[in-house]
């Protein structure tokens, strides 16, 4: 890529919202549009499975039926409550059922994304990483690259996740924190991918409470059966008494207990990896607009914790953004857009369903509410903690006892996830 190069429209991030967001802006305008991603290739760093509610796909691709010609509708939704043994079942509450869900990888799903963005014209490029953002009188011009190269463009598109080096900066620079404060709260998920000796797990989907995190620890685990493959995961938070005890420990006791063993037991494991979660919802949001720059998905904090669910959120954000500089209107009318979906909407009411678990775990499904699995009301003092990202260090390696499955902490084979 030339240095200098000039594009109407920068995405940085290849992720759900981001290719969203292009998506709609080549479906509706005429515009030259570059998408930049770290990776190897779009979905490389995205091995989980993901649970997906088809309306926003839906109205994004065109209000297809099936939007998707991949991917394994849930017929099995349960939670599992697990002791250090043993675990008991009871039906997944409201604002987690999936049932009429769609599962995919989300790798997979990027993938696709991103070809349909290249059918209608869009620049992909995998292997640019950009570094920080360009600010010239106060207004975001473009992004440059590690590699020294600038990109310049009308209007940038930050989707880079959590933690996002770029909108980090931007949102320092240009002040975008809401009330000059922060509320972040963040989570760190390990998941691993085993490939099936048959298909039989497919189309369940398990979120397991309890051990190992116990009472205390924000946080839970998944197994999701999807084409084959079984897709397992523990998410802790990290702002929580006890963090430091470590992720990996938490995660190689869960893989060794006995309801988690057995689905790790029917193939083999092709895939590892780990990710860093924006939980702190609605009251950790920066402002989604600065001069010459918008924010999507998780790298606007839009994660419904309440719900498990993140893709929907994030696809609607990208797609109402995309709609605004399609029709050549100011970035100021993508809020108003996104505040008026059905998912937003859903991710509000959810805004103070993760202060609740910052007491218990049970005080935190007390504050699901009952029935509609909206929230109870909080007083304003029970609002994330500024700074409550918790102290987290890596552990050594643990002994393989008692025959644990051990993962290791880094993978450097050289060899591509396989998603």
């Amino acid at each position: 890529m030339a240095e200098g190069i000039r594009a109407d429209v920068i995405v940085v991030g290849a992720g759900a919202a981001s290719l969203a967001a292009t998506y709609s802006i080549a479906a509706h305008g005429r515009k030259r549009v570059i998408v930049l991603e770290k990776a190897r290739g779009v979905g490389a760093h995205s091995i989980s499975g993901a649970i997906v509610r088809p309306a926003a796909l839906a109205r994004l691709l065109g209000g297809q039926a099936r939007p998707l010609p991949f991917g394994t509708p849930v017929v099995q939704d349960e939670v599992a409550l697990l002791t250090e043994r043993k675990h008991l079942f009871f039906p997944a509450p409201p604002p987690i059922r999936s049932k009429g869900c769609l599962m995919v990888c989300y790798g997979q799903l990027c993938r696709y994304l991103a070809e349909q963005c290249e059918s209608l014209g869009v620049e992909v490029h995998s292997e640019l990483a950009a570094e920080e953002p360009i600010i010239k009188a106060g207004r975001v011009i473009g992004v440059k690259l590690l590699s020294g190269e600038t990109v310049l463009a009308d209007c940038v598109i930050l989707g880079e996740g959590s933690c996002g080096l770029v909108t980090e900066k931007v949102v320092e620079a240009l002040g975008l924190r809401r009330n000059g404060r922060r509320f972040d709260s963040y989570a760190l998920g390990m998941k691993v991918v085993v490939e099936a000796d048959g298909n039989d797990a497919d189309g369940t989907a398990y979120h397991t409470m309890g051990y190992p995190l116990g009472i205390r620890r924000f946080g839970g685990g998944f197994v999701y059966g999807i084409e084959g493959r079984i897709h397992i995961g523990l998410v802790m938070g990290l702002e929580h008494a006890g963090a430091e005890s470590g992720v990996h420990e938490a995660f190689e006791r869960f893989l060794d207990h006995p309801f988690i063993r057995q689905f790790v037991q029917r193939g083999r494991i092709v895939g590892f990896g780990a990710k860093v979660i924006n939980e702190g919802g609605y009251h950790a949001m920066p402002a989604l607009v600065g001069d010459g720059v918008a924010i999507v998905g998780e790298a606007g904090g839009l994660v419904n914790t309440m719900k498990l669910k993140g893709i929907d959120l994030a696809i609607a954000s990208g797609m109402e953004l995309g709609k605004v500089i399609a029709a050549g209107k100011p970035l100021s009318e993508y809020p108003k857009a996104l505040f008026k979906t059905a998912e937003f909407r859903a991710f509000r009411r959810a805004r103070n369903v993760h202060q609740y678990f910052t007491h218990s775990i049970p005080a935190g499904h007390d504050g699901h509410g009952a029935g509609d699995g909206h929230p109870r009301p909080t007083a304003a003092e029970d609002r994330p903690k500024e700074g409550s990202l918790g102290f987290w260090r890596s552990l050594p390696e643990l002994p393989n006892e008692n025959g644990a499955l051990f993962i290791p902490c880094a993978l450097d084979s050289g060899e591509q996830p396989r998603t």
